[in-house]
């Protein structure tokens, strides 16, 4: 939350936080590595002390640059899906993932 001297102050470092997150993103998304890139994607609403984003499944998928399920499940370095969704705090994500036979250790 933080102390400012001037209340305006917290609107202008909000800013000037979103900005460097969201260049941050478009260069991972275009050069990667991809995990880093889903890892901050993941994190973002945290970072940003946002409410988190509600996704279906397919809508998960998109965010996070899955192909399909079974690439989210079958991802073996890195950022799986189910990694994705534990740091996005997504529950129904995560349990949906399971119900498709997701590894849980991964």
């Amino acid at each position: 939350d933080g102390l400012f001297t001037v209340e305006s102050d917290r609107e202008e470092v909000v800013k000037l936080g979103e900005m460097a997150l969201a260049s941050k993103l478009d260069h991972l998304r275009a050069r990667g590595p991809l995990t880093h890139y889903r890892f901050y994607l993941a994190r973002r609403h945290q970072l940003l002390a946002q409410d988190k984003e509600e996704y279906d499944l397919d809508g998960f998928l998109k965010f996070f640059d899955f192909p399909s399920a079974e690439a989210a499940m079958k991802e073996d370095v890195g950022m799986t899906g189910m990694l994705c969704a534990v740091l996005a705090g997504d529950r129904h994500i995560l349990e949906q993932l399971v119900a498709l036979r997701a590894d849980a250790n991964s």
